[in-house]
């Protein structure tokens, strides 16, 4: 099977993505706060450090450091500009309905890792059964749906809540665990 996705590149020195935020938070009189991740580039955190605006605060993430204030900034932040690779926490925010605007990062890749995201677009423009991952997609879908904005337009003040799946997708996965494909449900032998 043919997978569409895309990898996403940070470069080291973004400067739309830096004076934008410096701008976001002066005009806020809010505090900029940056969290790295595991994939975040070294060079990227450093070139993000050394271009932080005044009062700003970076977090740089390491696998040694317990501590991380990932989880404090989901439940105090006003808004958040996160970078579209970073899907899950895309969606964790999205989920909070808080403002959200999605800063999209250019592709990387290798010329062959290119050639198979093409063949893949095209195979399922045909209607060939491609997987995706595509992320654009999932960024398409938040600003659709009102959870997100692109980076540079206006936050929206308050984002629709999504919808609580987890007692769904749980009751799915004990009915597939207890009644594996099959095998004759209750009552019926």
């Amino acid at each position: 099977m043919v997978t569409r996705t895309t990898r996403l590149a940070i470069r080291p020195r973004d400067p739309i993505l830096q004076a934008g935020a410096g701008r976001l938070a002066a005009a806020t009189a809010g505090t900029l706060y940056i969290t790295t991740s595991r994939r975040t580039p070294a060079e990227a955190v450093d070139a993000i450090a050394a271009a932080l605006p005044d009062g700003a605060v970076l977090h740089r993430w390491s696998a040694e450091q317990a501590a991380n204030p990932y989880l404090a900034l989901l439940g105090l932040a006003d808004r958040f500009i996160v970078t579209g690779d970073s899907l899950s926490m895309l969606v964790e925010v999205a989920r909070l309905g808080r403002p959200l605007a999605i800063y999209p990062l250019p592709a990387a890749g290798r010329p062959v890792a290119r050639l198979g995201r093409w063949l893949g677009d095209r195979l399922h423009r045909l209607g060939l059964p491609v997987g995706s991952r595509e992320v654009g997609d999932l960024h398409r879908l938040l600003i659709r749906q009102g959870f997100a904005v692109w980076f540079g337009q206006p936050f929206r003040e308050a984002g629709p809540l999504a919808p609580d799946e987890l007692s769904r997708i749980v009751e799915r996965m004990v009915t597939l665990v207890e009644h594996p494909a099959g095998a004759a449900p209750p009552g019926r032998n």
